[in-house]
């Protein structure tokens, strides 16, 4: 809500969101929508000449699209540089600016080039950057790459707790390969029966040992519940 809302005030605008996933981008533009906004997701998998017919005839008032998207991909790039376009921008936001950082070095490089994007809006324009996860030295890091003067900015800190979620901290007996630390999740009733799975989210750093995981607890439980995990 805070990227748009500025539209409501100037609805004659756009504001240009920048996200990591196209299926972000795709969900966001789909729930701008039913806030009755113009949005659009623009990515490789979207953009097209009728696409891009709309943006330059300014249809949209929402466009959620990639890094990738505005520094490398020509035609797009052109329209963002084009005069007639970009004195639209009301704003850009940078959507989990922690990616900077964090995917900015080695796996997508296209974010520690963002901010050459300034050069293509209007010096008033405002830039936003958000995220859940800016420790101070990301933070920092996130200000020098998209050129963002302490003096001329401000950081707003929400906090990252939430009700709806709770930590849980359980020390490992043994490797991280040894699936058997997984077996706290699943919980028996007084008769001996397994009870439903708690809502849970498991992070695996190895592809393969998240899928060894999920054969795992599979063989565990009955059928009925696989569809659970």
């Amino acid at each position: 809500m805070p990227f748009v809302m500025p539209l409501w005030a100037c609805p004659e605008k756009m504001v240009i969101v920048l996200s990591p996933l196209n299926a972000l981008e795709e969900d966001q533009a789909a729930r701008f929508a039913k806030l009755g906004l113009r949005s659009v997701a623009v990515n490789g998998d979207t953009y097209n000449a009728c696409i891009h017919n709309s943006l330059e005839k300014l249809r949209y008032n929402v466009i959620i699209t990639s890094p990738e998207m505005c520094l490398e991909h020509a035609d797009f790039r052109r329209l963002l540089n084009s005069t007639s376009f970009a004195k639209n921008i009301l704003a850009l936001v940078i959507d989990e600016a922690h990616c900077i950082s964090q995917w900015g070095e080695k796996f997508r490089k296209t974010y520690s080039d963002l901010g050459t994007l300034r050069a293509f809006v209007p010096a008033k324009v405002p830039v936003l950057a958000t995220s859940a996860t800016l420790p101070p030295v990301v933070l920092s890091q996130v200000q020098k790459t998209l050129h963002m003067d302490s003096e001329s900015t401000y950081c707003v800190n929400r906090g990252t707790d939430r009700p709806n979620i709770t930590w849980f901290v359980r020390r490992m007996t043994a490797a991280k390969s040894d699936l058997e630390s997984l077996s706290f999740l699943i919980t028996f009733d007084e008769d001996g029966n397994i009870q439903p799975f708690r809502q849970t989210l498991i992070f695996f750093d190895d592809i393969k040992v998240s899928l060894q995981a999920l054969t795992w607890l599979r063989e565990r439980l009955p059928d009925s519940m696989h569809s659970q995990i």
